[in-house]
Parts: C-alpha cells; structure tokens; sequence
C-alpha cells in the first residue's frame, strides 16, 4: 500500500502540462483501484506487532503527505486544465 500511495505522487508530480495531466487521470484511477484492492486485503490479515504496525503507520502517513503536497500543487496549477485529472484527484482524495 505504502509503495502504491508513493507512487501515485510520484506520478502526479511528473505531470506539468494538458497532455500529461489528461493522461495521469486515467493512470491515477488504475493506481487507486490497486490501492484499495490493497487496503482491502490488508484488513484480511492478521494483527501487526505493536512495533511493525507502528513503522507501517509511519510510512503511510509520509506517503499520503507526499501524495497530498502532490494534489495541493495541482490543484495551485489548476490541473493545468484538465477537467479529468481534477475529478480523479478530487474523488480520490475524498476517499482518504
């Protein structure tokens, strides 16, 4: 999950025009579609030690501030455009 969330910043970061913004929309869904899948299956298995659940919480809250410092630049540059990128993050970021 945490290398998911991580990448899905990545990849919003990379984008700085219509064309890749238009193209991230799509490639962001697919990236949050594994991510819940993810989500999902980490819930099926069993409970973490104290201190491993703790390294994983610590991660996860990196890359979801990455990931939201990569939505807040977006969205400072309008999406450059793109009415399907702003949806996607919009919706997505609704879910966290």
């Amino acid at each position: 999950m945490v290398q998911t969330l991580h990448h899905m910043g990545q990849m919003l970061n990379t984008v700085d025009n219509k064309q890749e913004a238009a193209a991230a929309s799509s490639e962001l869904r697919q990236l949050y579609t594994r991510f819940s899948q993810l989500q999902q299956a980490a819930e099926q298995q069993q409970e973490m030690s104290p201190a491993a659940l703790e390294h994983h919480l610590a991660q996860m809250d990196s890359a979801m501030n990455y990931f939201r410092l990569a939505c807040a630049r977006l969205v400072r540059e309008k999406f450059y455009g793109s009415a399907s990128l702003s949806k996607a993050v919009k919706e997505i970021a609704s879910q966290f």
